[in-house]
């Protein structure tokens, strides 16, 4: 189905969202989660523990030395999770504002899946507007490159130095080739191969050996200055290629354009006003919990200044109020504030997410009911006290 790069970030993710993943623990060692990257081409993989869930991602896995004997824990990085219900220009700002690759999904308060900017890019296949926007606009000029006769290990270091995933390979001022943190990842560190009922180590080449030339993909995407951004996805999704290379009317590296430089196309402009959500009494350290709760109340406000444009603050506060057994009663209240008008719910319950929906609704229905007063008639107002 066609659609335009607006209708596809309003989008909600489950539509996108990858479900047959893996999901490890933090005490799993690197061999094991290597092997399950290289039979699904991932980039990321999702970590979990009770209370946190976060991604190991490839460039993460560049820094190992002992695969077989490194856990997770060492690399991993918790993060807050999306739920499927969230919109996709919404995740892709988070993204773009984070520097980060993926973010785990939750839907009913379970690891659902996960979602990264390869599958925004994979979305924008059916996003024919993108014909009208030539790729030279959006391509990072003069990036870092690197000769094909240099070592390896200096093509490791500089992924690892600068944050890059992807480098373009020169011969004689020439594109030759792209080397990539994947090719460096499944040429030397080698995960534990499984026989019968055993797993055997194979040990890594130590180093990284040899020339970048030996590594490289020698045939990358690469498209020319004329091409437009239509033809840059068409190629990254055809091709199953994560860059593409622009060269010039010389035919010399101009730019190279990968899911990070496609990303502000799904999330568009960003025009609503930023205000601040205080949540307090939940738990810190329970990340599920906590994303959740503030996607919600972040919904629900989103509605809400539809009418009352001016709310500049929300607080939530949550007491424990009581015990029975293994049961907890929590009380929460709710204030939402604007520079004149101040809107207030609270409630009560047993289950913590069912009290807070209700307290949502009560808020959702007070901010819907409550028009705000005309700005005439208050200036009209503050005169008649002057």
């Amino acid at each position: 189905m066609v659609k335009t790069t607006q209708e596809l970030g309003l989008t909600e993710i489950e539509e996108l969202v990858k479900t047959k993943i893996d999901v490890f623990e933090p005490d799993d060692t690197v061999s094991k989660i290597l092997g399950e990257l290289e039979k699904n081409g991932g980039y990321e993989a999702i970590v979990e523990t009770d209370t946190k869930i976060g991604l190991i991602t490839i460039r993460d896995i560049l820094k190992v030395d002992q695969p077989n004997q490194t856990k997770l824990t060492k690399f991993w990085k918790p993060l807050s999770p999306v739920t499927t219900s969230d919109v996709v220009k919404d995740v892709a700002h988070e993204l773009i504002e984070r520097n980060i690759r993926a973010l785990p999904v939750v839907k009913n308060q379970k690891t659902y899946g996960l979602i990264s900017q390869v599958d925004f890019v994979n979305a924008l296949i059916d996003c024919s507007d993108l014909s009208s926007i030539p790729a030279k606009n959006i391509a990072r000029i003069t990036p870092i490159t690197i000769d094909a006769s240099e070592k390896v290990i200096e093509a490791r270091n500089t992924m690892l130095l600068r944050g890059f995933s992807h480098i373009p390979v020169i011969k004689n001022e020439k594109v030759v080739g792209i080397i990539t943190a994947k090719d460096l990842v499944h040429t030397f560190i080698v995960p534990a191969i499984r026989i019968g009922k055993k797993d055997f180590v194979v040990d890594r080449v130590s180093k990284f050996p040899g020339n970048v030339s030996d590594v490289m993909d020698k045939h990358p995407a690469i498209l020319g200055l004329e091409a437009t951004t239509y033809e840059v996805v068409k190629e990254l999704y055809e091709r199953e290629k994560s860059a593409c290379l622009i060269l010039n009317e010389q035919d010399k590296l101009y730019g190279i354009i990968t899911p990070r430089e496609l990303l502000p196309l799904v999330a568009g402009t960003k025009t609503e006003e930023e205000y601040p959500i205080y949540i307090m009494g939940l738990n810190p350290e329970d990340f599920l919990e906590r994303s959740l709760v503030e996607s919600k109340v972040r919904r629900t406000i989103q509605r809400g200044r539809l009418i009352h444009k001016d709310i500049n603050e929300v607080l939530i506060n949550i007491k424990k109020k009581s015990r029975e057994g293994n049961r907890t009663r929590y009380e929460l209240r709710g204030r939402v504030l604007s520079p004149t008008k101040e809107y207030n719910v609270s409630t009560t319950g047993w289950d913590l997410l069912i009290a807070f929906d209700r307290l949502l609704e009560s808020l959702d229905g007070i901010l819907r009911q409550t028009k705000p007063e005309p700005i005439e008639k208050r200036r009209r107002r503050g005169r008649g006290r002057s």
